[in-house]
């Protein structure tokens, strides 16, 4: 016998296929974000049971590595404090003078170079000026006198020092133009300026003039040249050095062999200082450009703690 279903009926039964297919989906789609959170749950513990197994920084021999750090960097500052602090570097002397007085001092300072330079003798350009040709027809500001100063100082030793090294000529002086402010991005550059500016410490400590020279000279005049100006009561630092052969044929290996062994102790004479810079190029003529930064040490403030001052 037949059931026959009216209409409500059949309504009902309609509801209840929805509801249980709805059921379902919502079932199918909550298993799905439950299986991806439980891999998520799974990624997360790793990666704590890995960072939980690690050593925690800092770790007691990180702490002893930066306290031996700390202890070099305070004996190299202790090696420099005699030149930082001579009394035969001059920087911090310079004041600011008139722009007449400042043109005298870089004459005579143009003259003695160029009398070295030809007692040694060492060739260079005619009408070289050093870096300032650009004050042989015109006054600088009387503004600008101090920091110029500086930079005639810094190249006056730098050069000296050069020349007593027996290049075979000086071809440029370059230096930073502090009085024209930051070079602009693409902008044009006279001949002896950088494209560099100073560079003030952020806690002032120290200020950095850029200085480039160009020279023509043998391996012995750079390892010279390098070895010698850390000695001086200015502190230089070198930032680069380019060297480019002019002998179109380089040395044979054998020659460079014997050339290391002449600047290098053999085996049983440790008493034999070795050269800090060894550079073993040949003996052909060698054109460098070497730039560094003349260092004016401002002095470390000492600041008093709380706890210091309580005591």
């Amino acid at each position: 016998m037949k059931t026959k279903l009216n209409s409500f009926e059949w309504t009902i039964l309609s509801l209840m296929g929805v509801i249980l297919l709805a059921g379902s989906i919502g079932l199918f789609l909550i298993s799905g974000k439950v299986e991806e959170k439980k891999t998520e749950l799974d990624t997360h513990t790793r990666d704590l049971t890995t960072i939980s197994g690690r050593i925690h920084y800092p770790s007691s021999e990180n702490m002893a590595l930066l306290k031996e750090n700390s202890k070099q960097i305070e004996g190299f500052i202790i090696s420099l404090k005699p030149t930082l602090q001579s009394s035969e570097n001059r920087l911090s002397e310079i004041k600011e003078i008139e722009a007449v007085e400042f043109k005298e001092q870089l004459s005579k300072t143009v003259d003695d170079l160029r009398a070295l330079a030809k007692a040694k003798p060492v060739i260079i350009p005619a009408e070289f000026y050093f870096g300032f040709s650009r004050y042989q027809k015109q006054n600088p500001k009387k503004k600008d006198t101090v920091v110029l100063g500086k930079q005639l100082l810094g190249v006056e030793k730098m050069v000296a020092l050069l020349i007593a090294c027996g290049p075979q000529k000086i071809d440029s002086i370059a230096r930073s133009f502090e009085e024209e402010g930051e070079v602009k991005k693409g902008g044009a550059l006279e001949p002896e300026q950088l494209k560099f500016s100073s560079f003030n410490h952020p806690e002032g400590f120290y200020t950095s003039y850029p200085l480039e020279v160009e020279f023509v000279g043998v391996t012995s005049t750079l390892q010279q040249f390098l070895n010698e100006i850390g000695k001086l009561h200015y502190l230089y630092v070198v930032r680069s050095c380019y060297m480019t052969s002019l002998k179109p044929v380089p040395s044979r290996l054998d020659e460079l062999q014997r050339q290391y062994a002449t600047l290098t102790p053999t085996a049983g004479t440790q008493a034999v200082k070795v050269p800090p810079i060894v550079p073993v190029l040949g003996e052909e003529k060698i054109k460098f450009k070497v730039r560094v930064d003349l260092i004016e040490w401002h002095g470390v403030q000492e600041v008093t703690t709380v706890k210091e001052k309580k005591s």
